[in-house]
C-alpha cells in the first residue's frame, strides 16, 4: 500500500520532538476505514475525540479482516471494501514505538449493531457527516488538543490525513 506520509512527535511538538527511535521495527499495525453510508455520510467514531473507525491488527489477521473486524465492533455494519487508502507511519518516540495504519475506503453492505467487547468502546458516538465536515470535524478536535493527548495528536492527524487523500483523490476525478 502507498506510503502517504510518515509523522512523529516533531509534527506535534516542535521545541520537544524526542529521541529519535533506533530501532525501526514495527510494534503496532492498525486500519482505518473512510466508511461511506448510502447516503455519501463518512463515519467518525470517538468518546473523547472523533476519528476514522478502525483499531489494532490481530496475529493472524490480514489488514481487511481487521477492518472487517473492526466496523462491525464500532458500528455494527458488514463492509465492502471498494478500495486502498494508503499507510502512515507513525514514529512515537516519547514511547519509543513505531505504528503503521492502514486505511481503506468502504461502504457498507449490510447495518446492524455495534458488537463490541471492549470497555473504552462501549460509550462511542458515531457520527455521520459528509467528507467536508469530517474534515472540518477533524480539524477542530486537533486544534482542541491540549498537549496532554498524546496519542490523540496521532490518532486525529493520521485520520486527517487519510481523508485529506480520498478529498484530493475526488476532486482529480472530477
Amino acid at each position: 500500500m502507498k506510503l502517504l506520509q510518515t509523522i512523529s512527535d516533531g509534527n506535534f511538538f516542535p521545541d520537544n520532538p524526542g529521541v529519535p527511535i533506533k530501532n525501526r521495527e514495527v510494534v503496532r499495525t492498525a486500519v482505518r476505514a473512510i466508511l461511506y453510508n448510502d447516503a455519501g455520510g463518512i463515519a467518525l467514531v470517538g468518546e473523547t475525540y472523533l476519528v476514522l473507525p478502525g483499531g489494532g491488527q490481530k496475529a493472524g489477521e490480514s489488514l481487511e479482516d481487521t477492518i472487517r473486524r473492526e466496523i462491525l465492533e464500532e458500528i455494527g455494519c458488514e463492509i465492502t471494501i471498494v478500495d486502498e487508502v494508503g499507510k502512515v507511519c507513525e514514529e512515537r518516540n516519547s514511547t519509543g514505538e513505531v505504528q503503521e495504519s492502514y486505511c481503506f475506503a468502504a461502504k457498507i453492505a449490510k447495518e446492524g449493531e455495534p458488537e463490541t467487547m471492549q470497555a473504552d468502546e462501549k460509550c462511542m458516538s458515531i457520527r455521520w457527516c459528509t467528507p467536508t465536515e469530517a474534515l472540518r470535524t477533524l480539524d477542530a478536535e486537533y486544534e482542541s488538543l491540549t498537549g496532554r493527548e498524546y496519542h490523540a495528536y496521532f490518532n486525529i492527524e493520521v485520520s486527517r490525513i487519510f481523508l485529506k487523500a480520498v478529498c484530493h483523490e475526488m476532486l482529480h476525478r472530477s
